[in-house]
């Protein structure tokens, strides 16, 4: 279903791709410093290679929130892909692993009270 928006030609851009289709958990107050990284590989058109895992989270988070958090960043990556990359992006990635960390901080355009 993806392969929507613009076309992704650079690296950078992987990233935040993922991140805007991402569905966070509810955070509030401290938990909103729980993070964790995934590690995954795309194919040259932008799919899956594999499955993505989480390598890293923050583990003075609550046990529960951590596992809700984990699981929304695996589920992004999922839901995301394929990214819809540039044919010269995707030959230089194909398979290669990437690792990315998402973050639970509240948005920059909001503030906490």
């Amino acid at each position: 279903q993806p392969l929507s928006g613009p076309e992704i030609n650079r690296l950078d851009e992987i990233a935040p791709a993922l991140r805007r289709c991402w569905s966070p958990p509810v955070l509030s107050g401290p938990e909103t410093g729980v993070m964790a990284t995934v590690r995954f590989s795309l194919r040259r058109d932008g799919s899956l290679f594999g499955q993505p895992r989480l390598t890293w989270d923050t583990k003075r988070t609550d046990a529960g929130l951590r596992e809700r958090f984990g699981r929304s960043v695996i589920d992004a990556v999922r839901a995301c892909t394929p990214l819809r990359l540039s044919p010269s992006l995707g030959a230089s990635i194909a398979g290669r692993p990437f690792s990315i960390r998402f973050h639970g901080r509240v948005p920059t355009t909001e503030r906490q009270i």
